[in-house]
């Protein structure tokens, strides 16, 4: 099943590629304009009327698009470039594909639970925004939801579970930015060697930290594997202010001393599109680099483009201006600034360029976010930038570690001369970049320790992609075999990364590896893989689980595989996301009073709730859940459903009985 859907998404991708082309002559250039142009399109009218199911769909649009593939195949055999670029689409769907058929447990580490909820909230199909699954009745409104609702797309439109729209949504969106790296560095360099080292650097996700990380740290003997490899695989995106400040060895003390202020070091990772697909989640900034990478393939392409073509580029280089508003706003500014220095370097030089295209792209994408923009909750109040305060600048070392191949690009890009021209676009940009990265930061909740940490996060791992994928191709087309040299010995430096991959792959669990499901940490309990098929097959309405914590747990993982509505998900998340949504933690303490059998009469709130299921699970019988009390509680209008046992309590859910 798995691999004939694969093959169904692959010919749908290629087909909207191929269709596109008449318009947009780059077959890379073309499928992600399309995939981002239906996405947009598709969100638009979906604020205004839900189309519901779509799984009726797949069989007609598998049939267009076979039709269109045989109908083009002289082309795709026939033209060098086309199929270059194919085989590269394949193999960065290849490497995403490969990263989650390995890890595909959907689990409460980092953010790949609270995807899959995202995911969920826009699977109904109906008007947007949705109800937010994880606070009924309230609206999905208040963060940055584009990527999710096209994984959503594609599961209505395949029939697919949240789980699987999770990974293939992933396995697209990487194998669209691989293509485009490939894309920017072919119309720069003439060098397949040097395109495959761009595209592998890009996607295997190296920084300067990851180098220095092989030899500032020595592990004790002692220390299992899986631990030593797991550290130093985030490492490298985790150095400044983590991984560093771990320096045991003599040449690490000496390099990142320890500071005698008093002050907790502060945490300044640097994750990027590389690190984005190991890691393996599903989350804005995912998003937000197919777009600076699709920036940079426009910016190529328009380098040789002209008339309509030349047009159609420079507006989708605007829309992704736009675009990034919904898709990952943290960087919207960077995308803006990028942009923004390309048109000012292109009227410096006299080069043909059209405001209305650029910005007439940019005020359509506008147009079509509009009823998205316009409902956006407005209860987190108002983020803004902030000065870095002396305490919270990064040290001298953990700069120059974490950046030091982007400082020896934005060198030899001002030095080197042939492609002088285009790159200084690229060094301007990144210097200010740089610069207002250490200088600002965005003034989110976080506080001391992570006061900089969502900002170094994004921006960094932005800048780091943008300087690989875009500065470094401009840098290596230099004739110069010194400015070649350096920068291809500093690039596979980088990739050493790949050794610290390979270790994290054979020392890692592996007893889910294959279950895309991305259930397999839940289900390997009979029990409980009993709760998750019967809510699946249920009809809609929403699960009562049990709060266990305030954020990073198991909570509402159930129902979110079985793509049903939870009375409360993570606590903290909604708290953070709403800004004043106090009634989380009333609705928090009922919840837990209700599981700790101190609720007298909980079926009045029930209803009022209109809560449909209620789940008793192995845990909660652990934590002291009892079922009879509960049962007592609930018979009147819910019927017990079974799934096994936890010592002498049963284990299964209560469904409200019918009236």
């Amino acid at each position: 099943m798995i691999a004939l859907t694969t093959l169904l998404v692959l010919a749908h991708l290629m087909a909207l590629g191929l269709v596109t082309a008449r318009f947009i002559p780059d077959l890379i250039l073309a499928r992600a304009a399309m995939v981002l142009g239906i996405t947009l399109v598709m969100f638009f009218i979906e604020h205004f009327v839900g189309l519901g199911a779509l799984g009726f769909a797949w069989p007609i649009t598998s049939a267009a698009s076979l039709y269109v593939i045989w109908r083009s195949r002289h082309r795709l055999l026939g033209d060098r470039s086309t199929w270059q670029g194919e085989i590269v689409f394949l193999a960065g769907f290849a490497w995403a594909f490969l990263w989650r058929h390995g890890f595909p447990s959907i689990s409460p580490s980092s953010e790949r639970l609270t995807n899959l909820y995202f995911i969920a909230n826009y699977l109904p199909g109906t008007r947007l925004p949705p109800v937010d699954s994880w606070y009924p009745p309230l609206s999905f409104d208040f963060y940055y939801g584009l990527q999710h609702y096209g994984a959503a797309l594609l599961a209505r439109w395949f029939d697919l579970s949240p789980a699987l729209g999770y990974h293939f949504g992933f396995c697209i969106v990487v194998a669209l930015g691989v293509s485009l790296v490939w894309a920017f560095a072919s119309a720069v360099l003439s060098s397949t060697a040097l395109r495959v080292l761009i595209v592998a650097t890009v996607a295997i996700g190296g920084t300067g930290g990851t180098v220095f990380a092989q030899w500032v740290v020595d592990t004790p003997p002692e220390t299992p594997a899986y631990i030593d490899t797991n550290d130093r695989m985030w490492g490298g995106a985790r150095f400044a202010g983590d991984f560093d400040q771990r320096a045991n060895t003599p040449l690490g003390r000496w390099l990142f001393p320890k500071a005698d202020d008093g002050l907790e070091p502060r945490s300044l990772p640097s994750e990027n599109f590389g690190y984005q697909i190991g890691l393996g989640d599903y989350h804005p900034p995912l998003g937000g680099f197919f777009l600076l990478l699709l920036a940079l393939a426009l910016m190529g392409a328009i380098e040789t483009a002209a008339g309509r073509t030349a047009l159609i580029y420079q507006a989708l280089l605007g829309l992704t201006v736009a675009a990034q508003l919904a898709t990952n706003a943290w960087v919207f500014p960077l995308q803006g600034l990028l942009v923004l220095c390309w048109m000012l370097w292109r009227l410096e030089q006299r080069r043909a360029m059209s405001w209305l295209a650029v910005l007439g792209g940019g005020f359509g994408g506008l147009m079509l976010l509009y009823p998205y923009l316009q409902g956006l909750s407005t209860g987190l109040g108002v983020i803004a930038p902030a000065l870095t305060r002396a305490s919270d600048f990064t040290p001298v070392g953990s700069f120059l570690a974490t950046f030091w191949p982007v400082l020896l690009l934005l060198g030899f890009g001002l030095w080197q001369a042939r492609t002088r021209s285009l790159s200084t676009v690229f060094v301007v940009a990144l210097a200010l970049m740089l610069f207002f990265s250490e200088v600002f930061y965005i003034d989110d909740p976080s506080a001391d320790r992570y006061e900089r940490t969502n900002t170094t996060m994004k921006w960094w791992g932005y800048l780091i992609t943008a300087a690989f994928a875009g500065l470094a191709p401009l840098v290596l087309a230099s004739g110069q075999f010194v400015t070649r040299a350096v920068i291809v010995a500093a690039l596979l430096l980088v990739n050493v990364h790949l050794v610290d991959q390979y270790r994290y792959w054979i020392t890692q669990d592996s007893t889910h590896r294959g279950d895309l499901s991305g259930e397999g940490v839940y289900t390997k309990d009979p029990r409980v893989a009993g709760l998750i098929n019967y809510l699946k097959s249920a009809e809609r309405g929403i699960v009562l689980e049990n709060v266990t914590c305030t954020a990073y747990c198991d909570t509402a993982a159930l129902s979110m595989f079985a793509a049903k509505p939870v009375l409360l998900g993570w606590p903290m998340h909604e708290q953070t996301w709403r800004g004043t949504a106090s009634g989380v933690w009333l609705l928090r303490d009922q919840i837990v009073s209700f599981y700790g059998g101190n609720t007298a009469d909980p079926l009045p709130w029930l209803r009022a709730s209109s809560v449909r299921y209620v789940l008793l699970t192995p845990a909660d019988v652990r934590s002291g859940s009892r079922w009879s009390a509960l049962h007592e509680a609930l018979q009147a209008d819910f019927q017990w459903v079974e799934f096994g046992r936890e010592g002498d309590s049963p284990v299964g859910l209560w469904v409200r009985r019918s009236r």
